[in-house]
């Protein structure tokens, strides 16, 4: 089925009054809000395209698979962009982080596969379900496309105590100080096209959730990150 934003309708402010001068803010979510409609209706089309015509052109297949990763790295963009700056509302709830990190793999985008390696029996922990999708969904992309050809990237969780960590490590991956430095930077030239700005979202996000983040190399090269949230009580 055609790929749908992260952003519910109902979760976008309404337009500014008339005469009324938005901030950065308000002007970037309801651009947003607005762009939504036609993507979706490109994302549509491209969509029964592909049902409808012969497949027997790979050449026609592989051009409107192109076009929907287009979309999807433009709803992307857009939301990257929306969470960086705040501008969608929290509703904590308790969660099985286990479960929404596995249904964040399958639809992840195609790249480096995952290893999976989780943890029975969590605590939960209080987030967003959509904010916490979008977090999840944008740090594992970010590390599959850091990670060199086949090399998995290994996705973890544990708990101790009174927090639950989420760990993902790429063993391929390698990057200097400077660049590690980067990688919470929205438009670090570094990192691959529109990473930046994903990781950035993804940090606010999880700051916004109390949660703490750790970049850093891996024990025998690569790199890994390290996500503390603390347990719901």
């Amino acid at each position: 089925m055609p790929a749908s934003s992260d952003l519910p309708a109902a979760r976008v402010a309404a337009a500014p009054k008339a005469n009324a001068q938005p901030d950065a803010t308000a002007l970037v979510q309801n651009l947003a809000h607005e762009l939504r409609q036609p993507m979706s209706t490109i994302d549509s089309i491209a969509y029964y395209l592909s049902i409808v015509l012969p497949r027997e052109n790979p050449r026609l297949s592989g051009q409107l698979q192109k076009l929907q990763e287009q979309i999807q790295q433009i709803n992307g963009i857009l939301d990257d962009t929306v969470y960086y700056l705040g501008a969608v509302p929290r509703y904590p709830r308790p969660i099985d982080l286990n479960d929404l990190v596995r249904r964040c793999v399958d639809r992840a985008p195609v790249g480096a596969p995952v290893r999976m390696n989780l943890a029975e029996k969590l605590p939960a922990v209080r987030l967003d379900r959509e904010q916490a999708r979008h977090f999840f969904r944008s740090v594992i992309s970010v590390f599959r496309r850091l990670a060199p050809g086949a090399e998995p990237v290994t996705v973890s969780t544990s708990a101790t105590g009174a927090v639950v960590q989420f760990e993902v490590y790429a063993a391929g991956a390698s990057l200097g100080r400077s660049e590690r430095q980067d990688m919470w930077e929205p438009f670090a030239a570094a990192l691959p096209p529109s990473a930046g700005l994903s990781m950035a979202s993804a940090k606010r996000i999880a700051e916004a959730h109390g949660a703490v983040m750790d970049l850093e190399p891996g024990e025998s090269g690569g790199l890994r990150l390290t996500v503390t949230f603390p347990a719901a009580t």
